[in-house]
């Protein structure tokens, strides 16, 4: 059994399937709106080049708010060049070897499972196609079955104050243990 930490991806889905029929058809009407794209030609952000608080302002189109903070009050970011990120290779050949076993029972639990994505083909017209992406999303590729770190640092801060932390925690030990779809750390289906 998954803990609760999967529940809020199928919580949020059901939200958002839910909350439309609270509201009447005549009431209901679609919008677009265009997106326009901070990033201009003129920037020039290279990769090797180090991001200070001295060359923010030209990073600020491409670096997130909280980000941007980050580098205006100290923390470099080195750029570095885009390359393609794959899946590890382990879980690519379990989605190949597993995916073409694994079927949704009516009430939408998994069958058939072992490792893997379970649904790598999605189409568009399928009844279920949330709940497969739900279920895509649960055992999505990770970098490793296993974390085992002792004492992680954690501090949250007031947007108001950021000099004194509002929650501050140390774990003695945290560690997630994959116990289904390992691909990598022995017992491997």
């Amino acid at each position: 059994m998954r803990t609760g930490k999967n529940l809020l991806p199928l919580l949020t889905i059901a939200m958002m399937v839910a909350l439309p029929s609270y509201s009447s058809a005549a009431q209901v009407s679609v919008t677009t709106t265009a997106t326009i794209d901070s990033v201009q030609p003129t920037d020039t952000i290279r990769p090797d080049e180090t991001i200070t608080t001295t060359n923010a302002s030209v990073a600020q189109a491409y670096l997130s708010p909280g980000s941007y903070v980050l580098v205006t009050r100290g923390v470099p970011v080195r750029i570095v060049a885009s390359s393609r990120l794959d899946w590890p290779p382990p879980y690519r050949v379990a989605t190949e070897r597993y995916s073409p076993q694994v079927t949704l029972s009516a009430d939408g639990s998994l069958n058939g499972y072992v490792a893997g994505l379970p649904f790598p083909l999605l189409d568009a017209n399928d009844p279920a196609i949330a709940t497969k992406i739900i279920w895509n999303y649960t055992y999505r590729p990770m970098y490793s079955d296993d974390f085992d770190i002792r004492y992680p640092e954690m501090a949250t801060y007031s947007p108001w104050n950021d000099s004194t932390p509002v929650n501050y925690f140390i774990v003695g030990h945290m560690a997630q243990y994959n116990n289904v779809g390992r691909v990598e750390v022995p017992p491997i289906p």
